[in-house]
């Protein structure tokens, strides 16, 4: 027979196989439900902030310093997230992956502990220990935290937990090898193993062998001070990383001086052992259990995090019965969702739990019998200590390291200490389940020495648990496969949670299923009628119909009364007043809203976008400047930062095209000082400046911005526009070059740099890379590469050639479908335009060789481009001008 040591990796091997072949079907999911916040909107993750700042932020990258934050410091969790985003972006397949390959190390370190720590004393250990790591890898409570990414905080904290148990074993092995030990002692306590234990077979002659190598190890005095020192070291180290992986991690030292103990008990029975040693031990993991609550309240600003009366009903409950209560019945939730694994949902908020309010309740008798459990567990643990005294009891070790492992993990999310953000999260039992299958396994071996006769079939009982483990957590999985099936497998579960039916609505809209989405909305009230998201949402819903537009505004202005500080619905209401006509009650909604909230910003320019796209420019500029006013002029000065960056920019290009260039500078160099680092804000105030004919300033701005980033100056060739058109032709070829070369695919660029050549005598190599560029851009896509090739044309008195370019230009735009009609009929307009005046030219240049005939009608085909150009494209001034003098002088002729 195999010593059990020599199994032990093999069966470890066997259950973190196991843990992968059950969640191997998840590697190809989404992104689901709260990983899209924590991963893809998550600035930390994303790399936009330093690393150093996932230290100062919470698990969702906002400050945890802000009153608005959960509080959840994971920082090493978001570390390992930067890390997949740095080698594989946003691909969610590396994160799932990463997710089974935790959940099956920790399945592998949880079975070895079992071998080593949990049933060490029995026969059969190796072969106990697998059955616990199956049951284990395969519990479908682990769904939950092993198919959403967000749960790699679970995993990790318990790779980290398991692992500091390990230590904790290696380091107790270590301590008995440390000492001399009586042999006739050590003989008889392996008699004791040998013989007692679950009933099972006794130790055979190779066996005992095995075993019996034991008191040679014993034997040896060696005391080795350094190796325990550095054992307690790492301890503390892994227990501090796990508590920056996710807050339950803390609870492994509570286990850690609960295998102490037990160790030292054990201890007596061969050896005399006053347990200063022990005590002194567990005194450093209470001063270090101090050391880190007292570092995470020093993170957390010495506050507790805030959360929404939905999340957890109970803690905004002024009632203390009604806590009590309510708290002590989510203990036997919990622990049937370990013992009966089948309604199992992804959300626990709102009135999921109903309060338990009253003595008379009767739930409250679901509180007692597991309160009548743990008495028994007690009880037997008392009574085994006692027999123990007098003959060694093998159940006593799981029994004790079982229930701690079951209890103390899930503490930190009881609401014993402090109120957590939820009623019931399925990833914080991930954890205790440990405990749970060592307790059960427990009672399967016991109740085999109990009742030998029922022995076969309590292993039968075993093994149809492990086939329904794993089929509950097949199916299961299927529901994280995408979020539809997700959001479903909820409302199976619980069809009266708002939150869960608010999603599905949710999902019912970006799905274009309008009408059903507002059915689910109207569900959603009528079971939480304070639900101001599902409000706002309906509303927005309702306004796409003139019937319903009346109703929509009464949801609006609900939800402003209810929550000030939505923004949202300011600028949604504001935006219907806009569709309705009342451009008036727009502004004022909007100024209204920017009083409430500073961060309107988005908003407020949004809304002024929409009104100058409907022609009210004079409402949009009385939006600018009251935001300018309010944040940037007046004694909030301060306010003027990086988030009204984007609006002082499109106020600067509104008053440029009103022709008030100093305004518009003014706006722009505000935009410039409010986020200095900005290049883009950069780009702009340069561009601004070189329109005023600052040349020298401009230039000196933007050599600045190339000279810090210039694979990130954007609007660089605008820049270099702008110093084309005031003749800057040095500074303009220099800007396009350096363009160009950040740019080589954009057409438009490209086609610009060409003119440039052009106009600095370099005129082969301009037509030449035009010609490349119209053979590249068959469908026009870039109509400015064509009609810059057609003035060229016209310049080197090609007039026929520029008309043949622009009329195959119109041919590629006829074919064109991914552009909306009215920027197709603009870039048609302009062509039409220029058509025009080239069929002018050529109508002047044909009547100076008397050939009249040929100039009459390039010149009625001229008018006739003119008068199309102008229809579809009014905001063309040139093409106007240009067609009111051809037209004026047609008169007088």
């Amino acid at each position: 027979m195999v010593c059990p040591e020599r199994g032990c990796y093999q069966h470890a091997v066997i259950s973190g196989l196991t843990a992968s072949v059950a969640y191997v079907q998840t590697i190809f999911n989404p992104f689901l439900h709260d990983d899209i916040p924590a991963i893809i909107k998550n600035p930390d993750v994303q790399g936009k902030t330093t690393f150093i700042e996932i230290f100062r932020n919470d698990f969702w990258g906002n400050s945890i310093l802000s009153n608005t934050s959960h509080k959840s410091y994971r920082p090493l969790t978001i570390a390992v997230f930067r890390l997949l985003h740095r080698c594989f972006g946003n691909w969610p397949l590396p994160y799932h992956a990463t997710n089974i390959i935790l959940h099956a190390l920790v399945t592998s370190l949880f079975t070895i502990f079992c071998q080593r720590s949990v049933f060490p004393h029995m026969t059969n250990s190796s072969h106990v220990s697998l059955i616990c790591g199956i049951l284990f890898a395969l519990h479908p409570i682990h769904t939950e935290a092993v198919c959403c990414v967000v749960g790699c905080a679970e995993l990790l904290a318990a790779l980290l937990f398991m692992t500091t148990l390990l230590m904790c074993s290696n380091f107790q092995s270590q301590t008995k090898e440390s000492k001399p030990i009586n042999k006739e002692a050590v003989e008889s306590h392996n008699v004791d193993k040998i013989t007692s234990g679950v009933g099972l077979r006794r130790r055979t002659k190779n066996n005992l062998d095995c075993k019996m190598q034991e008191p040679k190890i014993l034997e040896t005095v060696n005391d080795k001070p350094l190796t325990n020192n550095c054992n307690i070291f790492v301890i503390l180290l892994t227990s501090a990383l796990a508590v920056l992986c996710k807050e339950s991690g803390l609870s492994v030292l509570g286990v850690v001086m609960v295998h102490e103990c037990v160790e030292h008990y054990e201890s007596l029975k061969i050896k005399k052992s006053s347990g200063v040693k022990s005590i002194i031990r567990c005194f450093i993991y209470v001063t270090w259990v101090f050391i880190i609550l007292i570092f995470r309240l020093w993170v957390m600003g010495w506050s507790q995090p805030v959360f929404a009366e939905p999340d957890n009903p109970a803690a905004h409950c002024d009632d203390r019965l009604t806590r009590l209560l309510t708290y002590s019945y989510l203990w036997p939730v919990n622990l049937g969702l370990l013992l009966y694994p089948v309604n199992l949902c992804y959300d626990w908020s709102y009135n999921t739990i109903p309060l338990v309010t009253s003595l008379t309740d009767r739930r409250i008798f679901w509180s007692l019998i597991l309160f009548f459990f743990f008495t028994i567990i007690v009880l037997c643990i008392a009574i085994k200590l006692k027999k123990s005294k007098d003959q060694h009891d093998s159940n006593l070790r799981p029994l004790v390291l079982g229930t701690s492992m079951l209890v103390m993990p899930f503490i930190p999310a009881s609401n014993l200490f402090f109120p957590v953000g939820f009623v019931i999260a399925e990833r914080v039992l991930y954890l205790p389940s440990a405990g749970f299958i060592v307790l059960l396994c427990t009672a399967w071996i016991e109740a085999g020495v109990k009742f030998p006769k029922w022995k076969k079939s309590l292993n039968r009982m075993v093994a149809l648990l492990i086939v329904f483990y794993c089929i509950r957590t097949v199916i299961r999985n299927m529901d994280w496969i995408s979020r539809e099936s997700l959001f479903l497998s909820g409302l199976r579960t619980n069809p009266w949670n708002p939150k869960i039916r608010y999603n599905w609505a949710n999902y019912l809209r970006d799905s274009n299923r309008s009408v059903d989405a507002a059915a689910e909305y109207a569900k959603v009230l009528q079971l939480y009628p304070g639900y101001v998201a599902a409000m706002n949402n309906l509303a927005t819903i309702l306004e796409e119909t003139p019937t319903t537009m009346r109703k929509a505004e009464e949801l609006y202005v609900r939800v402003i009364q209810m929550r000030p500080w939505h923004e949202n619905a300011y600028n949604n209401l504001a935006n219907l007043f806009v569709k309705r006509g009342k451009y008036d009650d727009a502004v004022n909604v909007l100024v209204r809203g920017v009083r409430s909230s500073a961060n309107y910003m988005a908003h407020a320019q949004n809304l002024a976008r929409v009104l100058v796209s409907r022609g009210k420019v004079d409402k949009a500029e009385q939006i600018y400047k009251h935001i300018v006013d309010h944040f940037c002029l007046k004694k909030s000065k301060r306010n003027c930062n990086a988030q009204v960056t984007g609006l002082l920019q499109d106020y600067g290009s509104l008053l440029a095209n009103k022709g008030d260039r100093r305004e518009s500078l003014k706006m722009y160099k505000l935009s410039f000082q409010s986020n200095s680092s900005d290049l883009e804000s950069m780009a702009k105030f340069a561009n601004a400046l070189a329109e005023a004919g600052r040349v020298e300033q401009a230039t000196q701005l933007i050599t600045y911005a190339v000279g810090k980033d210039k694979e990130h100056v954007v609007d660089m060739w605008k820049i270099a526009a702008t110093f084309w058109k005031m003749n800057k032709l040095k500074e303009s070829k220099r800007l396009y070059e350096i363009s160009v070369k950040l740019h080589p695919e954009n057409l438009e660029l490209l086609g610009q740099y060409a003119a440039v050549l052009f106009e600095t005598g370099e005129h082969a190599p301009a037509v030449k890379l035009l010609e490349n560029l119209t053979a590249r851009d068959s469908e026009c896509q870039s109509e400015g590469v064509w009609r810059n090739f057609a003035s060229i044309h016209g310049r080197l008195g090609k007039h026929d050639e520029a008309i043949k370019r622009l009329l195959r230009c119109l041919e590629g735009l006829e074919s064109v479908t991914n552009n909306s009609v009215s920027e197709i009929n603009a870039r048609k307009g302009k062509i039409k335009c220029q058509l025009g005046k080239h069929k002018r030219d050529l109508s002047i240049l044909f009547a100076r060789r008397n050939k009249l005939e040929e100039a009459n009608t390039l010149w009625d085909q001229s008018l006739q481009d003119l008068k199309e150009g102008v229809s579809l494209n009014p905001g063309d001034k040139d093409c106007a001008i240009t067609l009111k003098q051809m037209t004026n002088k047609n008169t007088s002729t």
